[in-house]
């Protein structure tokens, strides 16, 4: 069995057995480098390389203050004569290993003068947070205040990544460009993390803006967000912006009082999106096999096909059963296709954007 089918085992194991009435002690079965080779499954340590002598259980910590231990204080060699140390500490499988004192107190290990330890690791039997010692991995100095960079490794993502960072293989192969890698890509993933919550929060204060005007402009102060962007280092939005903030009840003061049956897709005809009599087309190939095409007529309450008015996924899924009867869903917002390829989502979504035009003009009539 090679490593990474070794890791995909004992990922398994882990699915099976952990269970909520874990505790620490009995997760370390799952971590400790044993005496004896396990039958079912080889523990993580083990997976990684190490053998006892590496690993030092609880090792007491000298603090001004108190006496702190670490679960597992692992130290591998690189190439030469350099050494370096990694933190590993468990946590109960019902814990939240994102928990402050949790993360500190792994921060204050692997700061500590006597480890200075490259990675540090919060493990749960169900997830693992892996987080880089960005001071040592940039230039291998004594340790100051500690930056230090988290990397979230799920159980359900994959446990190997650890072997690509802590096996005894990998620190014998430039572990400090490797940890710099990783810290760039988390570096680069938080930016973008940090540029969409950013623009997540402007969308929600304009969203706020337009429920404070009137329900006669609100269709129109929608049209101009979408026109002209939030803000000047953002691009412009969608509705499908506004969409994900909006509280469908809201806009249903501003629809059409001759609006009548099933939404939104009368909404299309109304709006003069599509025409009662209007053909549309829906194509499905199955894999291996020849496309079908099928045609359905727009009618007031749904889409016609075969003399029968269906809503736009059941048409699609009555068409799909004649080729295949074992099919549950179709989404037929997203197969049926105007006479210019424009398919029915595209539609829905222009909605709110020309609905304004269908109205009266306020100004014209008052």
């Amino acid at each position: 069995m090679g490593i990474r089918e070794e890791f995909r085992h004992f990922q398994n194991v882990l699915r099976s057995n952990i269970t909520e009435n874990l505790d620490e002690r009995a997760l370390e079965v799952y971590v400790e480098v044993p005496p004896i080779p396990f039958r079912d499954f080889t523990p993580l340590l083990s997976l990684l390389g190490y053998e006892a002598g590496y690993v030092d259980k609880e090792t007491r910590l000298a603090y001004a203050r108190t006496n702190v231990r670490p679960d597992y204080r692992i130290r591998v060699n690189g190439r030469g004569t350099t050494e370096f140390q990694w933190i590993l500490d468990l946590k109960r499988p019902t814990e939240f290993l994102d928990k402050p004192e949790y993360v500190r107190q792994l921060f204050d290990y692997m700061q500590h003068n006597e480890v200075a330890a490259l990675y540090g690791v919060l493990f749960n039997g169900r997830h693992a947070h892996l987080y880089v010692n960005e001071q040592i991995a940039r230039s291998n100095r004594p340790l100051g205040q500690l930056p230090v960079v988290r990397a979230r490794l799920d159980v359900d993502d994959d446990l190997f990544r650890l072997f690509e960072h802590l096996s005894t293989i990998a620190f014998t192969a430039n572990p400090l460009r490797r940890a710099r890698e990783l810290v760039k890509k988390e570096n680069a993933r938080i930016e973008v993390t940090g540029q969409n919550q950013r623009r997540q929060t402007l969308i929600k204060e304009k969203v706020q803006a337009i429920r404070e005007t009137p329900p006669e402009n609100i269709l129109l102060a929608i049209k101009e967000a979408c026109s002209q962007g939030w803000s000047n280092t953002f691009e412009v939005p969608t509705i499908q912006d506004v969409q994900k903030h909006w509280n469908p009840k809201e806009v249903s003061a501003v629809r059409p009082t001759n609006a009548t049956g099933s939404l939104p897709f009368q909404d299309l005809i109304i709006a003069g999106l599509l025409v009662e009599g209007q053909l549309l087309m829906k194509e499905y190939k199955p894999k291996g096999g020849k496309k079908h095409s099928f045609t359905g007529i727009v009618h007031k309450d749904g889409i016609e096909v075969e003399g029968r008015v269906y809503a736009p996924s059941n048409a699609a899924l009555y068409c799909l059963h004649k080729i295949n009867t074992s099919l549950k869903s179709s989404n037929g917002w997203q197969t049926w296709k105007t006479a210019d390829g424009t398919v029915l989502s595209v539609l829905r979504d222009k909605l709110l954007l020309l609905a304004v035009d269908t109205q009266p003009n306020a100004e014209a009539t008052a």
